[in-house]
């Protein structure tokens, strides 16, 4: 038995009895954390809704596969820096349906002008392509027998090599071919 402060003083509640019949957040701040969202510079007020037109309203939605939900495309905070909690940080985000290859350095030659979702949703729809992509971090890494099968996608792509031209390389495809899968 425990302690609710959320009921009167001194009552208890049988928390494994309550645990075992829904899920239950413990608050243990004095006061809720409220979220701090900001849309053109002013804190965005809080609704209440009515729950039952809610719960039609959002039982009746469209479910959008997680595949063209936008992604993070860029951020305020520099990635890898420590912010302290409330931090504002703006984020860009796109479906990867409008994002270019261009936008990364490095690109392959045959892949400019291209959206990403040209190789996610064709060669890297395939499991053993993305496995092999994800599991090197680098393109020398990469076994004989796994980079002939890659040649192999990547021409299917209509992607081209050239080693003599670094934006033509196996090197310059498999990054590329990486850097779309992290929008995946």
């Amino acid at each position: 038995m425990a302690t609710n402060p959320i009921f009167k003083a001194g009552a208890t509640i049988n928390t494994a009895a309550l645990a075992a019949q829904r899920n239950v957040t413990v608050e243990v701040a004095d006061k809720p954390t409220v979220a701090k969202v900001v849309r053109e510079g002013f804190q965005v007020p809080s609704v209440t809704l009515d729950s039952q037109a809610a719960t039609f309203f959002l039982d009746n939605l469209q479910i959008v596969p997680p595949r063209v939900t936008p992604r993070v495309v860029s951020q305020s905070v520099r990635p890898g820096t420590k912010v302290v909690a409330g931090t504002v940080i703006d984020l860009v985000l796109a479906s990867a349906d409008i994002i270019p290859f261009d936008i990364f350095d490095g690109v392959h030659e045959d892949l400019k002008g291209r959206n990403l979702s040209n190789l996610l949703d064709g060669i890297l729809a395939d499991a053993p392509t993305r496995q092999t992509l994800l599991k090197y971090d680098k393109a020398a890494d990469v076994p004989q027998a796994e980079k002939t099968a890659l040649l192999a996608k990547f021409t299917q792509a209509d992607i081209g090599f050239n080693e003599e031209v670094p934006t033509l390389s196996f090197e310059s495809a498999f990054n590329s071919s990486r850097a779309a899968l992290a929008f995946k």
